[in-house]
């Protein structure tokens, strides 16, 4: 079949050559003996038209006795009749058979670039769908049509990203962290700007980091190894501050506050402050609870007794720290038991250089009731000093261990007791100089303190101190209904009619205030408030018309300070604080708040002073209003 095909052609091409060269007639023939071997030849048949109609257009061929004659007019018309004839019949085949199809050529190939526009539209639309339907119907009109293919093979592609994006989001929303991960790294291999496929990858990293660290500080937490599930809580914190928040916080806490237990039970010598900065980070999570509180303030009073062990002032370190012993022996595992044996040899080791050899004896005997592990020169050092301030021979002391406080060595004689109100201008106070809760009393610089003989008038006094100097005011303290977290201050005006306002609000910070009292003029109000974190003095005007903001009087970083008392002409106020002792002191500060000091200087417990002022032993003279 194809040799016969190719003959065909072949003669159709010497036929067109005999056309060329006017040889119609001969040309004719062969169409003739052609079309009967093709009869269904569509080129053939139009050749032949062609052919014949050319031939009738030709003369016949004169014979040699024939002599040619000039057409007549009709003739004339005839010949141009037929030369417009077949003008128009080759316009026309022309026409169709190159005009024509190249027009619809055209008008094919505008048709399928505006699908392919089209489709690029949908394309860049993301209607992947769509997209590939219309390069489908391009590509089988016309399967060489340029950009076709690549532009099938992007469709297939973005619909593949789009359905694996839309699955990755799927994940996201059931919190399928890594496996959402997976699916957008998948999306950046083969587009890595595809829609916010770089965000989610950070965000989801971010979000499966933080579940693996914390899956790691939880078991960290269940084998109780606290440094580690500090460390990774932390770090789930700093990723992720709401990640289970409440629970990361509460964890966190507690492996701050046992990971501080467990540096300080190393017994070091730099446990203490190790475990000072785990306490502190506790309570930076929670700042009001008590026991991190508790453990923040015995470290402090541990290494502030250091601080005084280091510099050489043992008196003042074993006032630290015998307090600090007594509730805690076994501190930081028995250092501070060490070290409060230290500063008593040394202190014993002072007072025989200065040939003291009571004094000695006294603080070899504190020594010798410490539970360190080798005492066995201070037991000599016992018996030796006893030989010598004893006349005649006797055994070596047998130390006996004891919780009363430090005495001192040659007791000050205490005068007899006498009323509170002989004391006009002193300071009483509460204490336990004795061994039991007493009131006594004490100048303003501290000296001279004894004991009175009507404790009961105390309580009187120190109410008498809410009133104002007039008697007009009183300031109280008052909560919220079944509130323990804030109490706030009133003023309640006697010298009003009963049906006027009576109740005023002083101060109210949402926090915890109490312990208010008048000054001696009546202008200012000193109270005790917890608004900073601490138990801090502050003052405040007593002009309930035009109120003022409080003035905070003390700064501290973990003491208190409480039960404020106004000296009677109003330039100094005494309160107690348990700063740099650890215990209760009786402090003076000026009005301002200016040059605070301590006034107790002693090893044992003075607080809730009052400053003496006539008038507050004097009953209220409370003003009634005219009708």
């Amino acid at each position: 079949m194809p040799r016969s095909s190719e003959s065909l052609d072949t003669a159709l091409q010497h036929i067109r050559e005999l056309i060329r060269a006017g040889k119609w007639r001969e040309a004719a023939e062969q169409l003739e003996a052609l079309q009967t071997r093709h009869p269904d030849d569509a080129r053939l048949r139009s050749l032949a038209q062609e052919v014949r109609l050319r031939l009738s257009l030709l003369p016949e061929e004169p014979s040699l006795g024939q002599r040619w004659t000039v057409p007549g007019r009709w003739g004339v018309l005839g010949l141009v009749f037929l030369l417009l004839l077949f003008l128009g019949i080759g316009l026309y085949m022309g026409y169709t058979q190159y005009v024509a199809p190249v027009r619809a050529t055209a008008l094919a190939r505008a048709t399928l670039e505006a699908e392919y526009d089209r489709a690029m539209d949908a394309l860049a639309a993301g209607d992947y769908e769509r997209a590939a339907q219309i390069l489908q119907s391009i590509q089988s009109q016309a399967p060489d049509f340029p950009g076709v293919q690549q532009a099938l093979e992007r469709a297939a592609q973005r619909r593949q990203l789009d359905e694996t994006y839309r699955r990755a989001l799927s994940l996201v929303e059931q919190k399928a962290w890594a496996d959402a991960l997976l699916l957008f790294r998948k999306i950046a291999e083969v587009d890595p700007n595809y829609r916010d496929v770089p965000q989610q990858i950070r965000q989801l990293e971010r979000l499966v980091r933080v579940e693996e660290l914390y899956e790691k500080a939880t078991e960290a937490y269940a084998h109780q190894d606290w440094e580690t599930a500090a460390r990774y809580f932390e770090e789930v914190r700093q990723l992720d501050a709401r990640f289970k928040a409440e629970k990361v916080q509460s964890r966190l806490f507690t492996a701050y506050m046992n990971w501080a237990r467990e540096t300080l039970a190393k017994g070091t010598e730099d446990a203490p402050e190790e475990a000072l900065r785990y306490v502190r980070r506790a309570l930076s999570l929670k700042p009001q609870d008590p026991d991190a509180r508790a453990l923040r303030e015995e470290i402090i009073l541990y290494l502030r007794g250091k601080r005084y062990f280091d510099r050489g002032d043992y008196l003042r370190a074993v006032q630290l720290w015998q307090p600090l012993f007594e509730r805690h022996p076994d501190f930081a595992n028995g250092l501070l038991a060490r070290q409060l044996y230290q500063a008593y040899v040394a202190l014993a080791r002072q007072r025989e250089l200065e040939d003291n050899l009571p004094s000695a004896l006294h603080f070899y005997t504190l020594a010798s009731r410490v539970p360190v592990e080798d005492t066995e020169h201070v037991r000599e050092r016992l018996a030796f000093l006893f030989t010598l301030i004893t006349p005649t021979p006797t055994p070596t002391p047998t130390p006996t261990p004891t919780a009363t406080p430090t005495p001192t060595v040659t007791p000050t004689p205490t005068p007899a007791p006498r009323p509170l109100r002989s004391y006009i201008g002193w300071i009483a106070f509460k204490t336990n100089r004795r061994g039991v809760e007493e009131i006594w009393v004490m100048r303003g610089d501290g000296c001279c303190p004894r004991p009175i003989s009507d404790p009961d008038t105390y309580e009187r006094v120190k109410e008498r101190q809410t009133y104002s100097p007039d008697g007009r005011f009183r300031v109280y303290v008052e909560g919220p209904p079944g509130s323990t977290q804030k109490t706030n201050l009133y003023v309640w005006r006697y010298d009003v009619p009963p049906q006027w306002e009576h109740r005023y609000l002083l101060v109210d910070n949402g926090s915890i205030n109490y312990d208010p009292v008048y000054s001696p003029d009546g202008q200012w109000i000193a109270y005790v408030s917890q608004v900073s974190g601490n138990d801090e003095i502050w003052k405040v005007s007593s002009n309930i018309w035009h109120p003022q903001p409080p003035i905070q009087l003390t700064h501290n970083t973990w003491e208190w300070d409480k039960c404020p008392t106004w000296s009677p002409d109003g330039r100094y106020i005494a309160f107690w604080s348990n700063r740099e002792t650890g215990r209760k002191q009786i402090w003076v500060m000026n009005a301002d708040g200016s040059h605070p000091h301590n006034i107790s200087r002693n090893p044992y417990e003075d607080w809730d002073p009052v400053w003496l002022r006539a008038e507050l032993f004097t009953s209220p003279k409370v003003v009634t209003p005219t009708p």
